[in-house]
């Protein structure tokens, strides 16, 4: 009887790694984000997004393309975001396939400089989509 609730003890223990594995790959990736835009490292900001991905800033501006997601967080991290913190709260996370995740985060910017674009704390709700 002991042996089976060991076995059972095991296999529970596998299936949550199995079913955590893809969340905590997500959570690392926005982990990275908070990291690397905290830095003001827009390589390290712009790795995880798509070479055709889509991004909207908080102006309304729209862009296509890692590329064009990296360099406009170039100028702002050397701009008016630079020196700020990013934090990110994780409000819903669905895998949608085992290949394809979204998820949807409130985001906050702090610390702007005084006389910047933006005097004082930003709080946004974003989405993102992840696929291996």
């Amino acid at each position: 009887m002991k042996a089976i609730a060991i076995i059972i003890v095991l296999l529970a223990g596998v299936i949550a790694a199995a079913q955590s594995k893809p969340d905590e790959g997500i959570r690392k990736i926005l982990d990275d984000e908070i990291t690397t835009w905290n830095q003001g490292d827009t390589d390290g900001y712009s790795k995880h997004f798509a070479d055709d991905g889509t991004f909207t800033n908080v102006m309304g501006m729209f862009f296509t393309g890692r590329q064009a997601f990296r360099d406009r967080h170039e100028i702002i991290f050397k701009g008016p975001f630079r020196g700020t913190v990013l934090q990110l709260q994780v409000v819903s996370l669905r895998l949608l396939t085992p290949d394809v995740a979204v998820c949807e985060t409130l985001t906050w910017v702090s610390g702007f400089r005084s006389g910047a674009v933006f005097a004082s704390t930003r709080k946004a709700g974003s989405a993102h989509v992840f696929c291996k």
